[in-house]
């Protein structure tokens, strides 16, 4: 017997384009846009947001005063925008109040279960859209004829009337949840730097760039449950902050452990979680928030040499300021990596910061803790080519356009702090395939 199934599901969403551009003597330039959406998630009155945007640009090195500084500038452009947009990417219908079916009633002295109707959310008639507001500052130059160029962009988004729910308890009994509010707002900002420089020294040629960018995001205001102490409270924070107890180092002995507070079963080897909050037990109170495992720096430098018929072409590329959370599955069901037992605690080996061997019974394993984030700063040797092109008399002796015989790699080295993991993998099991390094060697034949 083969069974049959479906589904059916229906979206409406209405949008309006438009946009009016401008620019005169390729100097002035100016670009207004905007998009009205519409979306059944948002009930009537509210269902439609309007989202404009400008830009402006104004080329410096085209007005007639720049003429000095064309010889050591030669061009300059300087620009600035400002834009809406929304977001509706939330749970349909929750202006309305939302009723299921459950079987579990029972009423008077008839035992058996009845059918009846539960609340599953309060209605919350006030939703409408996110808004996310961002400002660009920008500027654009080249030096010398071009032999450097520099562009800044500078960038705040502030996004406002973010669509979570609240954090306030409510009784598990009661049955239902809460709908989204507005009510978070968070800003991110941060500049985004190229600055390249292309020349020529005799037979030797270089165009050489770099890339550098920044970015940090606060929460200005988030719901917050009510009791919460202000270190372990989301807002002031970072997105994607968590709680974690702060280990502080490895019990060495019996003496350390009796003298300092620990988790219940705690013994020499295990981690110490520090007593945050200075009450002389460890709780949860004594959890604290650590930064996201995203960099806040990324950066990257390309490189493009040539002299005589030889080239050559590499791509470095790296972050720093991030982490990672990494603790694998060792211990009763998988292997321990080599660096987890290394100068591991044993009794004959108390003077570590490295725990003793596991399993996932823990509570150091269990408990969310700082000795598992991972320094995740790197630089990365992603690509690397080095070729020879046959000289010009040689190829027109066999009949050719052009022969070139190249070898490159990829992945080919790694200077970074986990050692063990790749800081660019996101898996906290530290289950993962891993970048490969690759080698080829070929020819570019042209007839």
């Amino acid at each position: 017997m083969r069974e049959v199934d479906g589904h059916g599901y229906e979206f409406a969403r209405r949008n309006y384009f438009g946009r009016l551009s401008y620019q005169y003597n390729d100097t002035y330039l100016f670009d207004f846009n905007f998009r009205v959406d519409g979306s059944q998630n948002f009930p009537a009155g509210k269902r439609y947001g309007f989202f404009p945007g400008v830009s402006a640009g104004w080329v410096l090195s085209n007005e007639h005063f720049w003429n000095k500084y064309t010889k050591t500038v030669n061009f300059m452009k300087l620009k600035a925008s400002y834009g809406q947009m929304g977001n509706d990417m939330v749970a349909n219908y929750q202006f309305l109040s939302n009723y299921s079916f459950h079987d579990g009633a029972i009423f008077g002295d008839n035992l058996n279960l009845n059918p009846s109707v539960y609340p599953v959310r309060v209605a919350n008639p006030s939703i409408t859209w996110e808004v996310a507001n961002t400002l660009n500052l920008g500027v654009e130059a080249q030096l010398w004829n071009g032999r450097f160029g520099l562009e800044f962009d500078y960038f705040r988004a502030d996004r406002d009337k973010i669509l979570i729910p609240r954090a306030q308890s409510i009784p598990q009994y009661i049955g239902f949840t809460l709908p989204d509010e507005n009510l978070g707002k968070v800003r991110n900002q941060g500049f985004d730097a190229v600055l390249s420089h292309r020349n020529t020294f005799g037979n030797l040629r270089m165009d050489i760039s770099g890339t550098v960018s920044f970015a940090r995001n606060k929460i200005l205001f988030w719901d917050e449950s009510q009791n919460i102490p202000a270190y372990q409270q989301y807002t002031g924070s970072r997105i994607g902050s968590g709680l974690y107890y702060h280990a502080i180092g490895v019990f060495k002995n019996e003496e350390e452990l009796e003298n300092y507070p620990h988790w219940s079963g705690a013994r020499p080897g295990d981690v110490i979680f520090e007593d945050f909050n200075r009450d002389g037990k460890i709780d949860a109170l004594d959890r604290i928030r650590f930064e996201p495992s995203f960099p806040e720096w990324n950066f990257g430098l390309n490189i493009n040499l040539q002299y005589k018929n030889f080239d050559l072409s590499a791509l470095f590329q790296g972050a720093t300021g991030g982490s990672q959370y990494v603790r694998t599955e060792s211990g009763l069901i998988g292997n321990f990596p080599l660096a987890f037992v290394e100068n591991r605690w044993t009794p004959d080996n108390p003077n570590t910061n490295v725990p003793r061997v596991y399993d996932s019974r823990e509570y150091w394993i269990t408990q969310s803790n700082s000795y598992w984030l991972w320094d995740t700063d790197y630089v990365r040797l992603k690509t690397l080519q080095v070729g020879y092109s046959l000289p010009a008399h040689v190829i027109e002796k066999i009949k050719l356009k052009g022969l070139r015989f190249y070898l490159s790699g990829q992945n080919l080295f790694t200077w970074d702090k986990m050692k063990i993991f790749d800081p660019e993998i996101r898996n906290g099991s530290g289950q993962y395939y891993p970048q490969i390094k690759i080698y080829n060697i070929g020819a570019n034949l042209t007839f």
